[in-house]
């Protein structure tokens, strides 16, 4: 981990056992946001924290948590959580969870972290832990709640004992309409329980929570800018950016045309410009499955993230892209979800129908959440297929990179149409913000020619025509019927009734899939529009610049890529001819090599 802070973990005052498994984990020292915040929860007071993505909230309260839990190891509240962690969405109860675990398992091997699942009903939630929480309990608040007003809790279980209350992503939980599931929460729990917000964005947006949780809070905002800013505001405030730094992303914006954005995206990801791993955000499943069935005819390997999946499908596709099975994610952006709040950040939207859209979303996709919070591991790109609906959501989207100080690149494609309302948008966020100096500033992205994208044009036309509705449906179903056939749950029917599971087999085999490889084969006339690009910053010679003859073994190559269509063999002919005649006629073009059809 790459420390912002000049302190070291020692001084902050954290038990020597949660020392050594930093030290473990290779945690050097701590961020500005950890510096800050664990000597004021350590020392009893409430802390509301807002600090960028990446920046180590997490452990921020982690290491305070399981620090109170080891120094009153002796309680006699063994039957009731310790702590209690809120959490906007089921993927991110996971992340949190499992980095309690691998603390514990290091400092405190009895003591145990668990989550409250979001499948099945409240009924069946508490057996998890056979009658007896664990002492960090991870949760959305909904599954809490559903336990309170159940009454599956055991007697006093939040009230009795619980000594630390977080809501992480305290943004989002008020965004997602957990309003009355944490005032239930609340309620439940002990007056002088002590509380901690975290959250990415301004804490005045947090003015509900904070009334509802805090007590005198001390604020501790790291800000984004490299300016030591010091004072005293409503609260007693520790504000900081001598230690902060800002994180390491490029922004990009690529302008082009609606009907080809399948294009553009093919085109950045097939000729290496997007850095792997990356991150592509579209705006719906459907969206998603189309634009893996469009990458796939061109042989780019790659997962896709959406709501639909089923939780523990959603666990093992998160799983693989962090270990790098995948080297590209296509992910339905939750935007439509992550902006049901009382006031928008622009006070306008980008669609005229994102108000009946959130109206109809369900309250499982709530708990499902790709642009906030989850940590995917060594994301190098993002890249927005579609614009964000607001600022809010660009920030958090462009987040997922650039984390722990790491370089990141974010790409948008914006048509004519939005291009200018996005720039727009991001600068009222930054006054909204009063973080005028922080402002995202969009780059035109240059790296691309357009010669490279026309000289895959009529590859990529023809694939996007063969995935039209009908494909994405079809794939929609064998998804659909992949999952039957993984369910644990099933499997005892699949036993029983074997009828059942060879039909499901037989229907997952009857749907067509035709694979075209010859799209699989990049020519060395489209790879050399890769190396012109590269080479205009790098200053190398490309393969095929004037000087250079085409080999023999090049050009048997180019002809013998039968992708090609007819008529396209025939104009490149007639333009070798010329090209020929012309060197006979011209005795100063001998020298000249044959550039490739662009």
């Amino acid at each position: 981990m790459i420390g912002y802070n000049d302190t070291g973990w020692p001084s902050l005052g954290l038990d020597r056992g949660i020392l050594r498994a930093l030290a473990k984990k290779k945690f050097k020292c701590p961020t500005a946001v950890q510096s800050r915040a664990i000597p004021l929860v350590l020392a009893g007071k409430d802390v509301l924290a807002r600090a960028h993505t990446g920046s180590g909230k997490t452990a921020a309260y982690l290491l305070p948590a399981i620090h109170k839990i080891m120094q009153r190891s002796d309680s006699k509240t063994k039957s009731n959580p310790r702590v209690l962690i809120l959490v906007p969405t089921h993927e991110l109860a996971q992340q949190v969870m499992k980095e309690a675990v691998s603390f514990l398992v290091e400092c405190a091997p009895t003591l145990r972290a668990g989550e409250l699942t979001c499948s099945g009903s409240a009924d069946v939630l508490p057996r998890n832990f056979a009658g007896v929480p664990p002492e960090i309990l991870v949760s959305t608040p909904s599954r809490v709640a559903a336990c309170i007003r159940g009454g599956k809790f055991p007697p006093r279980a939040l009230n009795s004992g619980l000594e630390f209350f977080v809501l992480d992503e305290a943004d989002l939980l008020l965004s997602f309409g957990y309003e009355d599931d944490i005032r239930c929460i609340a309620d439940a729990t002990e007056r002088g329980c002590q509380c901690m917000l975290v959250s990415a964005t301004s804490p005045d947006d947090l003015s509900k929570l904070k009334a509802i949780v805090l007590h005198n809070p001390v604020n501790v905002d790291i800000a984004l800018e490299n300016n030591f800013v010091s004072g005293r505001v409503k609260e007693e405030q520790v504000t900081t950016g001598k230690s902060a730094v800002m994180p390491l992303i490029s922004h990009y914006a690529l302008e082009i045309l609606e009907k080809d954005k399948l294009l553009y995206c093919m085109a950045l990801l097939r000729l290496g410009l997007c850095k792997k791993k990356s991150l592509v955000f579209v705006s719906s499943p459907d969206a998603a499955v189309r634009l893996r069935l469009f990458l796939h005819k061109f042989g780019i390997p790659c997962c896709v993230l959406h709501e639909e999946l089923p939780a523990n499908s959603r666990a093992h596709i998160l799983h693989e892209f962090n270990r790098g099975v995948y080297d590209y994610m296509i992910a339905a952006a939750d935007d439509l979800s992550s902006s049901i709040s009382v006031v928008n950040d622009d006070n306008k939207d980008f669609t005229k129908h994102t108000k009946r859209k959130r109206n109809a979303m369900s309250h499982a996709q709530t708990e499902f959440g790709v642009v906030r919070g989850i940590d995917f591991k060594d994301v190098h790109t993002v890249l927005n297929l579609d614009v964000p609906i607001s600022a809010s959501d660009y920030i958090h989207r462009v987040g997922r990179t650039g984390r722990a100080g790491q370089p990141g690149t974010a790409i948008t494609l914006t048509t004519p149409k939005n291009a200018r309302a996005l720039e727009d948008m991001l600068s009222r966020h930054s006054v909204s913000r009063h973080d005028t100096r922080s402002a995202i500033a969009l780059m035109p992205y240059k790296m691309l020619r357009r010669e490279a994208v026309e000289a895959l044009r009529y590859r990529a036309e023809d694939a996007a025509r063969a995935v039209g509705r009908t494909a994405v449906r079809e794939a929609r179903l064998r998804e659909l019927r992949a999952e039957l056939l993984n369910s644990e749950r099933l499997a005892a029917h699949f036993d029983g009734n074997p009828t059942d599971l060879a039909l499901l087999k037989r229907a997952s085999c009857l749907i067509s899939h035709q694979e075209q490889p010859h799209l699989c084969h990049l020519p060395s006339y489209i790879r050399s529009q890769k190396v012109t690009c590269s080479s205009a910053k790098t200053g190398k010679k490309n393969k095929h610049t004037e000087g250079e003859k085409l080999t023999d073994e090049t050009t048997d190559e180019i002809h013998d890529d039968h992708d090609e269509p007819s008529e396209y063999l025939k104009k490149r002919k007639t333009s070798r001819s010329k090209d020929f005649a012309h060197k006979s006629s011209n005795p100063s073009s001998k020298n000249l090599s044959w550039k490739g059809a662009n």
